[in-house]
């Protein structure tokens, strides 16, 4: 199992009832940082920032607008494959993949 958080400390909660169409509760806590506060750490690769920092400045113009700021667009991209704080080209090719390769 991989470490993704400064801290190993987590907390997971799931509640399912049926009731008609049923009630799912789910609650995950991490205490750990967050998606976008870890790819700016100095983990990161310069080349995985400079992607970052190209999204941003393409974006910045929907920035304020609902909420929408620079950590929900890294958050959301870092959902796409390639795209992690332990990413690099030369190092470590095969981060950063997810559970889709």
């Amino acid at each position: 199992m991989q470490n993704y958080g400064i801290l190993t400390c987590n907390f997971r909660y799931f509640y399912f009832t049926t009731i008609k169409y049923g009630v799912c509760h789910l609650t995950i806590f991490n205490f750990g940082q967050t998606i976008y506060e870890g790819l700016k750490t100095e983990q990161t690769s310069g080349e995985m920032k400079n992607r970052l920092r190209s999204m941003s400045k393409l974006h910045e113009g929907y920035f304020g607008i609902g909420g929408w700021d620079e950590e929900c667009l890294w958050t959301l991209y870092a959902l796409q494959d390639g795209v992690s704080r332990f990413y690099d080209k030369v190092k470590s090719p095969s981060r950063g993949t997810g559970t889709i390769s």
